[in-house]
């Protein structure tokens, strides 16, 4: 089984398990069998699902044969559909775990009368808000659906569980840059499998009194809302001067171009509030704490 992105060869696949499911499921609660037999066609449906601003964002479930697909925008889960014929058997789950883990979705809206969607999306975590709007052109509601997500707890208590690791074996919890919006952003790079390296000043360890992370050390990342995105393992450690930092590690670092020039721009602004903090000038001869890592959890699916 592997979920991917979606291509242009899916498209057929796409539309004919988006118009056969839709019928099953939304028929009894529209009543429109204009529209059901009418407009929902599977050419239609691939002619819309064809352009590259709605495919670029379709993956499907692909064992030998597409049985499912799920959309996602943002940290929005626009649609998920398993084909009737191979529903039960687990692939919608892999597809919404696929999503919190990758994307970090965290809301979605379903139809208000759809109970058996609703309970499905229940069983992962999601649940009901206040929030509702009319499915455009008809009387029924769509309800907003949010999923709170894991705590770094909850989320090394899990991967203790899964892997058969002593829930007593130490390990770190922190956000790059301290959170804000670029610790969505590195954490979905991580998540991604682009991001394998982060640096930090040796100045700072020595400033708190914080040891130094050694190799085999284990960390959850957090978001910038203070839930659990994943765990990383350190896989190497080094002490380098700022000056002397690699094209290989900025490019592992996974940060625009992931070229050395924009990686010194990006830690230059990055470092300058911890050089601020100690009442010090930036030191380009500053040594710098590297790490090469490895992500354990969720498993990387690409």
């Amino acid at each position: 089984m592997v979920i991917r992105r979606a291509a242009i060869q899916d498209i057929s696949r796409i539309a004919e398990i988006l118009v056969f499911v839709k019928r099953i499921n939304f028929r009894p609660i529209f009543k429109n069998d204009e529209y059901s037999f009418g407009e929902l066609q599977v050419l239609s449906v691939a002619k819309e699902y064809s352009v590259p601003a709605i495919l670029d964002h379709i993956w499907v479930y692909d064992d030998g044969i597409v049985k499912g697909m799920i959309h996602i925008e943002g940290k929005e889960i626009k649609e998920l559909y398993v084909d009737a014929f191979f529903q039960n058997q687990g692939i919608g789950a892999e597809l919404i775990e696929f999503a919190k883990n990758k994307f970090a979705v965290h809301f979605l809206w379903a139809i208000e009368k759809n109970e058996g969607a609703i309970r499905f999306y229940e069983s992962h975590g999601f649940h009901r808000t206040d929030t509702r709007k009319f499915e455009e052109g008809t009387t029924e509601y769509l309800i907003m659906m949010e999923y709170a997500g894991m705590t770094a707890k909850e989320m090394w208590s899990r991967y203790c569980a899964e892997k058969n690791i002593a829930s007593g074996t130490p390990y770190e919890v922190w956000a790059f840059c301290g959170g804000g919006l670029d610790a969505d952003e590195l954490a979905s790079l991580v998540l991604e499998g682009t991001k394998t390296a982060t640096a930090s000043l040796l100045i700072s360890y020595e400033a708190e009194g914080i040891p130094l992370p050694e190799q085999g050390c284990y960390s959850v990342i957090l978001y910038d809302n203070g839930k659990a995105a994943g765990i990383i393992r350190d896989t190497k450690v080094s002490l380098v001067p700022f000056h002397e930092v690699s094209e290989e590690h900025a490019y592992k670092e996974g940060e625009g171009t992931r070229t050395l020039e924009e990686w010194r721009e990006i830690h230059r602004r990055a470092f300058a509030p911890d050089y601020d903090a100690l009442g010090r000038e930036f030191d380009e001869e500053g040594v710098c704490v590297l790490e090469e890592f490895e992500l354990v959890y969720p498993v990387n699916v690409n």
